[in-house]
C-alpha cells in the first residue's frame, strides 16, 4: 500500500545511496552488553526467550550498535571506504 511515509523514506534512500552510502540490513538481535553501551536513559530490554546465542539474545534498541559491527568487520578486511546508512 502506498504512503507518503514510504515514498518519503524511498526518496531519502535513494538521496543517500547517490552520495555514495550503502545501505546495510542488520540482524534485530544484538547482545546485552551492546545493548547497553548505547542508552542515553534507561530502557527496558527485550529478551529472547530461547537465544540462539548469547550474542543474539535482546531486541536492539539502537541501530548504533549494528553499523558498529558492520563497520568493524569491514575494517578488520582492510576495506578503508565504508560509507553506510
Amino acid at each position: 500500500m502506498y504512503t507518503p511515509k514510504k515514498d518519503y523514506i524511498k526518496k531519502v534512500k535513494k538521496e543517500l545511496m547517490a552520495s555514495g552510502l550503502s545501505e546495510v540490513i542488520t540482524y534485530s538481535l544484538i547482545s546485552e552488553e551492546e545493548s547497553k553501551q548505547f542508552i542515553n536513559e534507561e530502557k527496558e530490554l527485550v529478551y529472547l526467550m530461547d537465544p540462539i546465542s548469547k550474542d543474539k539474545s535482546v531486541m536492539r534498541n539502537s541501530l548504533i550498535p549494528s553499523l558498529l559491527n558492520v563497520y568493524n568487520y569491514n575494517s578488520a578486511r582492510k576495506i578503508k571506504d565504508i560509507s553506510i546508512f
